[in-house]
């Protein structure tokens, strides 16, 4: 029973969960990182928030930086010390 249980996408799926707080967007997830997967969500609401045509984008600059280099603004400042 157990071996069924770790070869499971389900087991893959909650391992790789309780490896996010430690990896971060380095984190493996569906055949990329979560790093991938951000900078996915971060176009998709910039192409939104174009089409609203409202000059929001700007709002999307910090998200952006983090979804590049994959470092929180934690990460980014304790750099500078």
């Amino acid at each position: 029973m157990l071996c069924f249980l770790t070869s499971s996408p389900l087991y893959a799926c909650l391992l790789h969960a309780l490896q996010a707080p430690t990896l971060g967007l380095r984190t493996p997830f569906r055949g990329g990182t979560l790093q991938d997967q951000a900078k996915v969500a971060v176009g998709i609401a910039r192409g939104g928030l174009q089409r609203r045509g409202l000059q929001e984008e700007s709002f999307l600059e910090r998200l952006e930086v983090i979804a590049d280099t994959g470092l929180s603004q934690v990460r980014q400042c304790s750099g500078s010390f």
